[in-house]
């Protein structure tokens, strides 16, 4: 985890310096990012292909659970999973509570290595804040990169990109295209090896179900 927020701050860092040398030398700053030259996208792809390197080194020598560590989270995901219930009879299915419950348990899992398990509730907590927030809230956006990260995590990677590509259009509509939410969006598509990453501008409501929609099966 450590090296993966490390590569995402270097791509961002990366990125900013780019828009900072194109905003001196051309206002039209959006037609730029369009037109991204080759020497930059270079630059940036063979950095992202050695930190990607470095992170598969770092997966192999992964820590391995104590009997003890394994034994306090199979209790929490039991204990979470109760709470669970009670909230969603005294809160309703798509409520914040139940969400913030969900998240709690994604974690768990995750340290668990259940990934597949990971990625179900994900997709709960992206439906009840597309229900709670609407489909171009921010909030959307933050459960769509959840999403993303565990379908890579899967490599779900026509999946994962999907709902990168509908996250990056809800923070470029909502933040505005040269924010650090979309810089830092971006970069963590080239990180899931997303290439046109830096010219997309992501994908409507209509486009992501569409795409859903014809997705094979098996990736979903």
């Amino acid at each position: 985890e450590k090296t993966m927020r490390f590569s995402l701050a270097l791509i961002f860092v990366m990125l900013v310096l780019i828009e900072s040398k194109r905003r001196t030398t051309n206002p039209n700053t959006e037609k730029e990012l369009k037109d991204l030259n080759k020497k930059d996208k270079v630059k940036i792809e063979s950095e992202i292909e050695r930190l990607n390197s470095e992170m598969n080194k770092a997966g192999t020598t992964e820590h391995e659970l104590t009997r003890q560590e394994l034994i306090k989270l199979e209790k929490d995901e039991i204990d979470t999973r109760r709470r669970l219930v009670i909230v969603s009879k005294e809160k309703g299915s798509n409520s914040r509570e139940r969400a913030a419950l969900l998240h709690k348990l994604g974690g768990i899992m995750y340290k668990l290595r259940k990934y597949s398990d990971v990625l179900s509730i994900s997709k709960e907590i992206l439906s009840i804040h597309e229900n709670l927030d609407g489909h171009d809230h921010i909030n959307t956006a933050k459960a769509l990169t959840n999403v993303g990260a565990v379908a890579n995590r899967l490599k779900l990677k026509n999946y994962c990109e999907i709902v990168e590509r509908r996250a990056l259009a809800i923070l470029i509509s909502t933040l505005g295209i040269n924010s650090k939410e979309v810089m830092l969006q971006k970069g963590r598509m080239l990180s899931y090896g997303i290439s046109e990453a830096m010219v997309a501008s992501g994908l409507s409501y209509s486009e992501y179900q569409d795409e859903l929609e014809f997705l094979d099966p098996n990736e979903l």
